[in-house]
């Protein structure tokens, strides 16, 4: 149900890139590996966002979890 907002996702270079923002060595600005974020005002100009994907679900009677977590809990654990 969620998107990862990392550096390695197509759509997140093409995003930054268009803001004129700089991906090194997998990170926005050569600093930050994610590419929304809280925070981080010093990348702004690099074309970091705090605008969330949001997905609309509705939830069905076999629907037992729902997991939230950062993005460094996935970075050990796949989805």
């Amino acid at each position: 149900m969620s998107i990862d907002d990392k550096c390695d996702n197509p759509d997140e270079i093409q995003r930054i890139k268009a803001a004129n923002g700089l991906i090194l060595q997998q990170r926005v600005g050569g600093v930050l590996a994610v590419t929304r974020a809280f925070g981080d005002h010093s990348l702004k100009a690099s074309g970091l966002i705090s605008e969330p994907h949001i997905q609309k679900y509705t939830l069905k009677p076999f629907d037992k979890f729902l997991v939230i977590a950062s993005d460094g809990v996935w970075d050990e654990l796949s989805d």
